[in-house]
C-alpha cells in the first residue's frame, strides 16, 4: 500500500529554542508568513489562520507544517545536514484511524470478537435487574 501524503512537510524544530528553528526555516526557505499556535487563544488555529500562512508552527510540539517547492525542500534538508537549528524534514502523511477498505486487517471474525468482548464488559459493568432465585 502506497503512503499517502498531503503535499506539505513537517519540519522538526529544537524543543529548547523554537524561535531559532523558525529563524532557520525562514532563512533557508524565504517563507515570511508564519502562524504560531502560541499566538492564539488556547494555542489553537482556525482553518482561516492555517490557510493564510505559509507555515504553521506548533510550539509545544516543536513542529512546523509547511508547503514547500522542491528547491525549498532541498534547502531545508541542507540546513538539517549542516546541524542548523532544524532537526529533520519529512512529508506530512495522511493517516486513518481505521481503514475500512478491503485489506484493512479488520476481518469479520475480529469484529465479532470485539463486539462480544464489548458486550461482556457492558454486562459486567452494569447492574443486572433483580431476578427471581430460580432464573439466575
Amino acid at each position: 500500500m502506497a503512503i499517502e501524503t498531503t503535499g506539505r512537510y513537517l519540519v522538526l524544530l529544537p524543543e529548547t529554542d523554537v524561535n531559532s528553528g523558525i529563524s532557520a526555516l525562514t532563512n533557508s526557505t524565504g517563507i515570511r508568513a508564519v502562524a504560531r499556535a502560541a499566538d492564539f487563544e488556547s494555542h489553537a488555529f482556525t482553518s482561516e489562520e492555517l490557510e493564510s500562512s505559509e507555515a504553521s508552527v506548533f510550539d509545544r510540539l516543536g513542529v512546523a507544517v509547511v508547503s514547500l517547492d522542491p528547491d525549498q525542500v532541498q534547502s531545508v534538508r541542507s540546513a538539517c545536514a549542516a546541524h542548523q537549528p532544524l532537526l529533520d524534514i519529512q512529508p506530512e502523511r495522511v493517516v486513518y484511524a481505521i481503514n475500512q477498505g478491503a485489506g484493512s486487517g479488520l476481518s469479520s471474525e475480529y469484529l465479532r470478537g470485539y463486539r462480544d468482548a464489548a458486550s461482556h464488559l457492558y454486562d459486567q459493568a452494569t447492574p443486572q435487574e433483580q431476578q427471581p432465585p430460580g432464573e439466575r
